[in-house]
């Protein structure tokens, strides 16, 4: 089959091609020409800033994300933590009170550092906890502020009468913590559970977490085929605790195609400040070898413990997909984490390989103050 001879339209140069009307010698200087030629110029996509060459007269964004983007209802923010405007979903704006721009600037917003301790007991005394809201290096609520200055000393919840004390010694090891706070307005929880620890009572929680080993084997048997709120009618819970449960033996049903970040994951991921931050006030040394290499934070009183009684405490349900939870409650579950683990500042420097040598013999998980003095001594009397 004969070949045509032709001269390229936008080069210029000469070329053969099997088909008569062909006009371009190669892709590229089909596009240039293309290009050229074009009714329509280079335009500024509105959304990321990119400049890109527009298809045709209502083409306005560079890319179908950028699109999408534009669709949705935007507010303009400024953020808690380090004051940089930017925009988020109008439906994230009105469900939560603060504003972060990144993960970073959420997790120091949340944080009492040093320097904002140091701030709130130098005013304490000269300022309402309404005036001290802005003087921090993220803003504080009032109720955060009365917390941290519980927490640190500064006061004390108003003075413990003979029937609140009736109150608390007979409700507090029957009814979870937020029916009792409901029967004492005027105490905070940490004053709560400071009146408890002296009068040597269990809570609710702690007592309704304990399960029998035919309670658990059922729950291993049966948690596949029937519903938390079928298992708890057959065991006399509340669907919520055999949830919380199945969390702690490690059981989760089949979950779907999508991916997901569980809580526990979540609350872990928001303890890289205050574990950098214990590391250094102990100058990066081992409590038991004295070495200065490799050194983890150890919860005495193990994470899950904490994670869920604080989970317990706010009263939300365990879900594994975390999308379900509101940002105000998984940002209320991480201050209630925060503040149990100062509460029971049971955590400890060790080396990583300590660490594991510790898990090794007692387990991930349920851990308590009495194990570890348990494994001091193996320790000890071992090297």
């Amino acid at each position: 089959m004969a070949k045509y001879n032709h001269v390229c339209k936008q080069c210029g140069e000469r070329f053969e091609d099997y088909c008569e009307t062909t006009l371009f010698c190669s892709r590229k200087c089909y596009y240039d020409n293309k290009n050229q030629n074009s009714k329509y110029s280079n335009t500024i996509c509105p959304i990321c800033g990119t400049e890109f060459k527009q298809k045709r007269q209502n083409h306005m964004f560079c890319s179908v994300s950028c699109r999408v983007r534009a669709t949705e209802k935007k507010i303009e923010c400024i953020c808690d933590y380090c004051g940089k405007p930017f925009s988020r979903k109008e439906s994230e704006v009105t469900k939560n009170r603060r504003h972060y721009c990144s993960d970073d600037c959420k997790r120091k917003g949340m944080y009492w550092s040093d320097e904002d301790t140091n701030l709130l007991i130098q005013n304490f005394n000269t300022m309402s906890y309404k005036e001290m809201t802005g003087i921090f290096a993220s803003p504080k609520t009032v109720d955060e502020i009365k917390r941290r200055a519980i927490y640190i000393g500064l006061t004390e919840s108003q003075q413990w009468k003979p029937e609140d004390i009736e109150i608390l010694v007979k409700y507090y090891s029957t009814s979870p913590i937020q029916q009792v706070m409901a029967m004492l307005p005027d105490k905070t929880i940490l004053s709560i559970r400071g009146q408890a620890k002296a009068q040597n009572l269990k809570s609710f929680y702690y007592l309704s977490r304990i399960y029998t080993d035919d309670e658990e084997e059922y729950l291993r048997q049966n948690y596949l085929s029937q519903t938390n709120e079928q298992l708890g009618e057959a065991l006399g819970r509340q669907p919520n605790a055999i949830g919380q449960h199945l969390w702690v033996m490690g059981l989760s049903r089949p979950k779907c195609a999508d991916g997901y970040t569980n809580i526990s994951e979540y609350i872990r991921s928001r303890l890289y400040m205050w574990k950098n931050e214990i590391k250094e006030k102990n100058n990066y040394t081992c409590a038991l070898s004295g070495s200065r290499s490799n050194i983890v934070v150890h919860h005495i009183y193990g994470f899950n413990l904490l994670l869920t009684e604080a989970i317990d405490n706010v009263g939300l349900s365990v879900y594994e997909d975390l999308t379900k939870y509101s940002e105000d409650e998984l940002n209320m579950l991480t201050e209630e984490f925060l503040s149990l683990q100062e509460y029971y500042g049971q955590y400890i420097c060790i080396t990583e390989s300590i660490h594991k040598y510790f898990h090794s013999i007692y387990g991930y998980g349920n851990n308590t103050q009495q194990q570890w003095d348990e494994f001091v001594n193996v320790y000890y009397k071992n090297k």
